[in-house]
């Protein structure tokens, strides 16, 4: 059941990222697309990261899931919150940059891949 949670949740991110192409494509034809989402290069970092995170999470899966409900937490969250903040910036033009509610999820998002990773790792030792 966890390995078919981290998959699914790999194949919503990539769906998420295909979705994130339409504005991507539509942003320099669009003034209502330029004025609601200012920084362009953010939205495609989103993108980008939004594809590797959903590829890591169907080639992880099996491996993630070994770890248990709490690894499988972490992995999902962390992933997904990467993306996302280069989502916040795009919608923000990085003024959320400095907020202590951006800085606070930021930590949080590299602190949970940072400890899946490495707890990762370990599985793969022990």
């Amino acid at each position: 059941m966890l390995e078919w949670i981290v998959e699914t949740s790999g194949l919503i991110q990539l769906t998420f990222a295909v979705l994130l192409g339409w504005p991507i494509f539509l942003h320099g034809k669009s003034a209502f697309l330029q004025r609601m989402i200012p920084g362009r290069a953010r939205l495609l970092q989103s993108h980008i990261d939004d594809i590797f995170m959903g590829i890591l999470h169907i080639v992880l899966a099996g491996y993630v899931a070994k770890g248990g409900p709490i690894l499988v937490g972490l992995f999902i969250f962390g992933s997904w919150m990467n993306a996302q903040i280069f989502l916040f910036l795009a919608f923000t033009n990085d003024a959320c940059a400095s907020r202590a509610w951006f800085r606070i999820v930021t930590l949080f998002s590299f602190a949970s891949l940072t400890v899946a990773y490495l707890w990762l790792l370990l599985l793969q030792f022990t």
